[in-house]
């Protein structure tokens, strides 16, 4: 095929929006590509290369063409069409077609849609608008079969960059949180932990995960019976428990809470460690207070 453009489908706005276009912009430009391809005989890879760095390449001409093209799924054009039916259509007369589409009237060739997990995810248009070649019943079946493949890349490439979002969001509020908030195996070994754990220990995280969180946050060389990870590790349940702690000199709001994979197998505990030394001498002055208050004779 002389050109080929790609159209994503926009659900919120019910349209197909041009997203890549590939191939050269006149009939010149497109012979010199032809003839010096035909010369040099290159390789698939080495093509691909001309297409990333020469004429071909993405910000082409045709490329920016494309991503200026919207098409509403409600208008009666093939490009609408193919997403509605899930079928292709050949365009073979741009001028006298009825589902030729305006803002494509020059362009039309032949589109086939881009199905992933058995739902449209947009349409790939095709033409031999500079050679003039028909484009055969094999064609589109070998556009048809490209096309699924084309489909899974992008649906591929659309759930890794969700992915990528999603522990990108979580990783920003595991920092953010001001408590100290980790994670360790069954084994009791740390495997990820919080800025505010850095802070608190006065370590590198390197120099933390991998170890033993008894051996870290309590100075002890076997688990400290009474802390609540201790007690989840045995039950599989969760625990909140407000510990003095004697190591790190202070009095500790500590929460633990089970972590098991798909399976349901127990694999460790999510710790959240809250410093509430302050509010516990607030609590103890509040309560002398009131008992100062209570012996005071009454007028």
């Amino acid at each position: 095929f002389n050109r080929a453009i790609l159209f994503l489908l926009d659900e919120e706005k019910s349209v197909l929006r041009g997203t890549m276009g590939v191939g050269p912009a006149t009939p010149e430009e497109a012979w010199q590509i032809w003839e010096r391809l035909s010369i040099e005989k290159k390789s698939l890879p080495e093509i691909l290369r001309d297409i990333e760095d020469g004429p071909l390449r993405k910000d082409s001409f045709l490329d920016r063409l494309s991503t200026g093209i919207e098409v509403d799924l409600t208008d009666d054009t093939a490009l609408s069409r193919a997403v509605r039916e899930r079928r292709s259509f050949s365009i073979h007369d741009v001028k006298h077609d009825d589902l030729a589409d305006p803002a494509v009237i020059q362009l039309l060739g032949t589109v086939v849609p881009l199905i992933a997990r058995n739902k449209v995810i947009g349409v790939l248009w095709v033409d031999n608008y500079f050679n003039r070649k028909p484009i055969t019943d094999e064609d589109m079946r070998f556009l048809s079969g490209f096309s699924d493949q084309i489909a899974s890349a992008i649906e591929s490439a659309r759930l890794f960059e969700k992915v990528k979002l999603a522990e990108a969001e979580l990783e920003n509020i595991f920092e953010s949180i001001s408590d100290l908030l980790y994670i360790t195996t069954e084994d009791y070994t740390i495997r990820n932990i919080n800025r505010a754990v850095v802070e608190k220990i006065g370590r590198e995280k390197k120099e933390i995960v991998g170890r033993k969180c008894y051996e870290i946050f309590h100075g002890m060389d076997e688990p400290y019976d009474k802390c609540p990870h201790h007690k989840t590790v045995t039950t599989q349940k969760a625990y909140i428990e407000e510990l003095e702690d004697t190591y790190r000199g202070g009095t500790f709001l500590t929460s633990t809470s089970p972590l098991f994979d798909s399976s349901g197998n127990f694999m460790g505990t999510v710790h959240i460690v809250r410093d509430i030394s302050e509010l516990k001498k607030l609590r103890e002055k509040l309560a002398m207070s009131e008992k100062m208050a209570a012996r005071l004779p009454m007028r």
